[in-house]
């Protein structure tokens, strides 16, 4: 199933002071496994998105394997791609060749670095809605030109869907990344024009297809890259800007409560007593299950049973592992009332996986103390209503305002009381336009700035 739906929101943002964006360089590479010298490639891509993340966006296209199909071989001859592994940095700059185990980072690096110099005109914001019971979803990218002096921006936007982590033998190497399953709808892409200032915003329909060739069936192994080119036919062709994200928002969860079981609330050496977790969650989507497993390497306790499960909870919504909790036993010669530190690792029923390290029992008669922390999240995109989730060591005033891409304060979300621990204000963005805003919190002596993309 692919479905296109494209339209042009002509809202001439002011973009003072916001008229160029942080470039993502996008990385393509003809690879093949049965290339000897294409592990190399493989090695220096990995260690490009260690060393960037998201700021790179790479995208390895298949030739003569299993994993090759029409789409990937037509990227690779729109390159002119005779010689593998070939890699090609914003559709400007190619590196041809590779090696059998060196990864080839030093060679990619300075011409990664090199396009990261340039400011890109454009800003990619891409959203995600996905039927884990179907593998079907939809992919929303918002592109924004930027630009107050130059004109329009003409050219293509393309959508592949990406697989990591696939198991696979290959030239000493045991792993596939960034693997080019599918472009939406096709290798040719769909014309776009931007006008200065102006936001058009692309959909996309996609299928994860169960019959890909060593699917690994795990939705966290899959991303969305997208990407606007420069419209020819030939090498050189510019990409604009680029970008990513998971099928999947990450997993994002906050302790915001424990509580030990005993009549004092407090261990007791030799005792054994239950031991529950209280979590927030503080992400853009709900989770059907948790799961989770709490280990210490605090030698004055033991974990006697370190799995608990949590149910379903939606965003904002907290959860306490009261019917499958965890076990702790103080050992004998430890301080009476001791508190060790912890770690507990969840996983939801995605596959999605957080840690959360170093904390202790909250004290029993002073739980409003949630311990020295401060967290601040919210959806990256919203089209109505969203959550901001805000965790503070101690009370405190807090303040929420949003503001335009011209730094002009826009509205005012909140303008109070902030409790110790986690606190949920729900805010609504339905009197503002399309486009890209900043929400600034103040939470005391605490001020942090957070990218908030509106979309209808």
């Amino acid at each position: 199933m692919k479905k296109t739906l494209l339209f042009a929101l002509l809202l001439a943002i002011p973009f003072i002071g916001f008229a160029q964006f942080e470039r993502n360089v996008c990385v393509e590479v003809g690879t093949g496994t049965w290339c000897q010298y294409c592990p190399g490639a493989a090695l220096g891509v990995d260690d490009l998105d260690s060393a960037y993340g998201s700021r790179v966006v790479p995208i390895e296209n298949h030739n003569g394997d299993i994993f090759a199909f029409v789409e990937s071989d037509a990227r690779n001859s729109f390159y002119g791609i005779t010689g593998y592994p070939t890699a090609v940095f914003d559709g400007m700059t190619k590196s041809i060749g590779g090696s059998h185990t060196q990864s080839m980072y030093p060679n990619y690096n300075p011409i990664v670095q090199s396009r990261f110099a340039v400011p890109s005109p454009l800003d990619i914001q891409l959203a995600v809605t996905f039927n884990a019971s179907t593998w079907e979803g939809t992919v929303t990218a918002t592109v924004i030109n930027g630009t107050t002096t130059l004109g329009k921006i003409t050219g293509k936007i393309h959508f592949v869907v990406l697989e990591s982590h696939i198991p696979y033998s290959w030239q000493g190497q045991s792993v596939l990344d960034f693997v080019n399953r599918d472009m939406l709808p096709d290798a040719q892409g769909t014309d776009i024009t931007i006008n200065k200032g102006d936001t058009v915003v692309v959909e996309k329909d996609f299928t994860i297809d169960q019959e890909w060739p060593s699917n690994t069936h795990n939705i966290t192994n899959f991303e969305i890259a997208c990407f606007v080119q420069e419209a020819v036919s030939y090498f050189p062709a510019e990409v604009y800007q680029a970008a990513r994200t998971g099928i999947v928002p990450d997993l994002s969860a906050e302790i915001v409560d424990t509580k030990i079981k005993s009549e004092d609330g407090l261990l007791h050496p030799g005792q054994t007593s239950n031991f529950v977790v209280t979590l927030l969650n503080s992400g853009e989507d709900s989770w059907a299950s948790m799961s989770g497993v709490l280990s210490t390497a605090d030698n004055n306790v033991q974990v006697v049973d370190s799995l608990g499960e949590w149910d379903a909870a939606d965003p904002g919504e907290e959860v306490t592992n009261d019917d499958n909790s965890f076990k702790l036993k103080l050992k004998s010669g430890a301080p009476d009332g001791y508190s060790p530190v912890l770690n507990l690792t969840i996983e939801d029923n995605l596959g999605r996986g957080q840690e959360l390290v170093g904390f202790e029992p909250f004290k029993p008669g002073i739980s409003e103390d949630k311990g020295s922390f401060f967290n601040f999240s919210i959806p990256s995109v919203v089209s109505s209503n969203g959550v901001a989730a805000i965790s503070v060591a101690s009370p405190t005033a807090g303040r929420l305002d949003i503001f335009d891409a011209s730094g002009r304060l826009v509205k005012n979300l909140y303008n109070g009381h902030l409790s110790a621990g986690a606190n949920i204000l729900p805010f609504s963005v339905d009197n503002l336009a399309t486009g890209t805003y900043f929400i600034k919190l103040n939470a005391g002596e605490r001020s942090t700035i957070k990218k908030l993309v509106v979309v209808r």
